[in-house]
């Protein structure tokens, strides 16, 4: 799993510098993403619940801002966990990696 502290440790800093960053292991409600201008996820792992995709959508069209970062391989079915949400705004989470063996300037 990656966390603030495990494997987004120099992500979760440089983020700090500039803004207050919130650390939610609740479930996502309207209540919980008021305020929020930006949701940063991690290679989520557990299913969202109808009720937390209704609550990220309406962030959404309210203008908020979503990171998605998935693990390699993606997801095992595509409607798993956060699939299905990105799939509505034409993001597709493929089953492949992106590897840059040698970098050339």
């Amino acid at each position: 799993a990656f966390t603030p502290n495990d494997g987004l440790k120099i992500f979760h800093r440089k983020l700090r510098k500039q803004y207050q960053v919130k650390i939610n292991k609740d479930d996502l409600a309207e209540d919980t993403l008021e305020g929020v201008r930006a949701i940063v996820m991690a290679a989520p792992t557990a299913k969202f619940e109808a009720s937390e995709i209704k609550a990220l959508k309406g962030f959404m069209s309210e203008g908020g801002s979503m990171l998605i970062l998935a693990q390699e391989g993606g997801e095992n079915n595509p409607n798993q966990y956060i699939s299905k949400l990105a799939s509505e705004y034409g993001i597709i989470v493929n089953n492949d990696a992106v590897v840059r063996t040698a970098y050339r300037k």
